[in-house]
């Protein structure tokens, strides 16, 4: 079996990872890469070590350890060969390929006045893989709304490391951007027909952004605000 993502790696990457049994690949949640590191995968709340024969093993010592090549080749197709085309990115740490799935970023940081200015030699990689689960979010939405002030309230989502806070944030943008309030009292502001507070149609861009998965930078979302603020 072979998943979408998978095609992101370099073949001797690639080809060690589609030998893992179905079963595991199913639960695959972290793929995680360094050079001259053991090869290593979490899945399911657990996690393992992939042998280059293509196994799950417990030992770290029987894994495969990813090569300069290898790193160098996965970086190239991380950035669709282009590395000033997510600059930005690269400064932040992370990128966000196809599908949702972030890649986390290491190597050498180059400072300028106290900021990261760019990210070079980088020899290590966290790939979060991003799994969909439409309606996880439908008990929380409800409360999210405060129909008196026809708004949404201030909400902090807090919890452990791979417990699916990005998970439900996708399913509360999808059910809003696809006017998903099943809340008695929206029902009286357009809260079922609209992803905003008011009676206006919901939004086209939000709906196709979660449709393809584009990934929204933070200067749009700041334009987006501003011009909320201002109508």
């Amino acid at each position: 079996m072979s998943l979408p993502l998978l095609e992101l790696f370099p073949a001797g990457l690639r080809g060690r990872l589609e030998k893992l049994p179905e079963t595991l690949l199913l639960q695959l949640e972290e793929i995680r890469v360094r050079e001259g590191r053991p090869l290593e995968i979490g899945y399911g709340g657990g996690s393992a070590f992939v042998c280059p024969q293509g196994k799950a093993v417990t030992d770290s010592a029987e894994a495969y350890r990813p090569t300069r090549e290898d790193c160098r080749a996965l970086l190239e197709r991380v950035t669709n060969h282009s590395l000033y085309a997510v600059e930005e990115e690269l400064r932040r740490g992370y990128v966000t390929v196809a599908g949702g799935h972030r890649i986390g970023l290491a190597g050498r940081t180059v400072l300028e006045g106290g900021h990261v200015r760019h990210l070079r030699d980088v020899a290590s990689f966290n790939i979060r893989i991003a799994r969909a689960r439409a309606g996880c979010a439908a008990g929380l939405l409800p409360e999210l709304l405060d129909p008196i002030a026809r708004t949404v309230k201030h909400t902090l989502i807090v919890s452990a490391p791979q417990q699916g806070k990005t998970t439900l944030l996708r399913d509360l943008a999808r059910s809003i951007s696809a006017g998903q309030w099943y809340h008695p009292q929206a029902q009286r502001w357009g809260g079922a027909r609209s992803a905003s507070w008011t009676s206006a149609p919901r939004s086209r861009l939000a709906t196709e952004a979660c449709r393809r998965s584009i990934s929204v930078r933070a200067p749009t979302c700041s334009m987006l605000v501003r011009r909320r603020r201002g109508s």
